[in-house]
């Protein structure tokens, strides 16, 4: 099995006419405009053996497959004259370099992400077979987190309605994915500047947070306060019920009537 790295490429100081002669040079003839093709790129010799032709590949592709990725379409944005594909355990950076070598001209921006989330993660610039400008962070931290996810396509956001999402770790500045979460009826407080909010319990990681009941555009001039205010409450360990209803209580009257818990439910306190 392979890690699936996200590769994002955008063809940038260049025009849409020079854009499209390059990805009709370098697309698979069987998939069309918006695909890449290793072969066209840097050619692979002949092989007698499996074992010989993955070699080549790694050593010079730096990946043993072709691009892929394709089986629910290409993902091709001719607006941003960027096109999106899969490789296996590493980024693209070897074949956009030779393909940077061909087209001097064009500056080449490839962004990566591994689905091994937070890990195997950067964004480099490319021209004439030179990466002269790049950001690579330390994997496993937030910084890593945040790029792969806007390379990915996903918020580091949970969603109320789902009860599942990304949430911050209790002891560490990372984001982990929870599901099956207790989301509490809605209420109002102090830390969340009188917006109604609703309290989470995740019990596989033993944690609670607030949560802003989403009432609120993202444009409205308050949400960006009252987002900040609620982050600061934080995330919180949580072992049972009877921790639930000790952060209920911290968050005042509202809080007791709408989200006090019993071993009967939602209760009245």
């Amino acid at each position: 099995m392979a890690n699936d790295i996200t590769n994002e490429l955008t063809f940038d100081k260049c025009s849409k006419e020079r854009c499209r002669e390059i990805l009709e040079a370098i697309q698979r003839d069987d998939i069309g405009l918006g695909s890449i093709n290793f072969h066209k790129i840097i050619p692979q010799p002949k092989f007698r053996t499996d074992k010989e032709c993955l070699d080549w590949r790694i050593k010079h592709w730096d990946t043993k497959w072709e691009a892929y990725g394709y089986r629910d379409g290409i993902r091709y944005d001719e607006d941003k004259q960027q096109i999106c594909f899969l490789t296996a355990n590493r980024s693209a950076r070897k074949i956009i370099l030779a393909l940077s070598r061909q087209y001097p001209d064009v500056l080449f921006e490839l962004r990566y992400a591994d689905d091994n989330f937070g890990f195997n993660v950067g964004e480099i610039s490319i021209m004439a077979g030179e990466d002269f400008h790049g950001r690579i962070p330390k994997d496993n931290t937030y910084e890593a987190q945040e790029l792969a996810a806007d390379i990915m396509g996903f918020k580091l956001e949970f969603d109320i309605e789902s009860a599942s999402g990304y949430v911050r770790k209790i002891d560490a500045n990372l984001y982990e994915y929870c599901e099956g979460v207790y989301v509490s009826q809605s209420f109002q407080c102090d830390a969340s500047l009188g917006h109604p909010v609703v309290l989470c319990y995740d019990f596989d990681n033993s944690k609670v947070w607030l949560e802003m009941y989403p009432l609120l555009d993202e444009d409205d001039d308050m949400y960006q306060d009252i987002k900040n205010s609620i982050g600061a409450w934080g995330v919180h360990p949580c072992e049972s019920w009877d921790d639930f209803n000790s952060y209920v209580q911290c968050l005042g009257d509202d809080a007791m009537e709408a989200a006090y818990y019993d071993e009967g439910g939602m209760t009245m306190c």
